[in-house]
């Protein structure tokens, strides 16, 4: 008899497992579907602005999410703007030959030590060589 509940109590913990798993990544597929219409929902556009507030209930309120994790991709989000702005301002001092301002801004921005950041402008700058030569 104790075996046989033993058995029984295993099998519902199994099942308890499983179905949470389940439940995660269905949590986990809508929030990756949700991000990529985040753009559609102005989210983007709110955190450029520096809304960030605002950003945050149409976030949880389209993904449906709690707080906490609404506030991590919100803040992934607002990394993916800040980071999108700077490298269109990177993009327009290489092509006004500023290489020298391009690593200061870079530095600046990031924290990166000068290695860093020449590294990163200088893959930018043969990223935007090899553009121009295709067309």
């Amino acid at each position: 008899m104790n075996l046989l509940l033993l058995v029984l109590l295993m099998a519902a913990v199994i099942i308890a497992v499983l179905v949470r798993m389940i439940i995660n990544q269905n949590q986990t597929a809508k929030q990756k579907n949700a991000q990529s219409s985040l753009s559609d929902a102005g989210v983007r556009d709110l955190l450029a602005q520096g809304r960030d507030d605002e950003a945050l209930q149409i976030y949880q309120r389209f993904t449906g999410v709690d707080l906490f994790t609404a506030k991590d991709a919100i803040a992934d989000l607002k990394r993916e703007v800040q980071l999108g702005e700077m490298e269109k301002d990177l993009k327009r001092r290489l092509r006004l030959g500023d290489k020298a301002g391009a690593i200061e801004q870079y530095q600046q921005a990031t924290g990166a030590n000068l290695a860093e950041a020449l590294a990163i402008i200088e893959a930018m700058e043969q990223k935007n060589d090899d553009n121009v030569r295709r067309k």
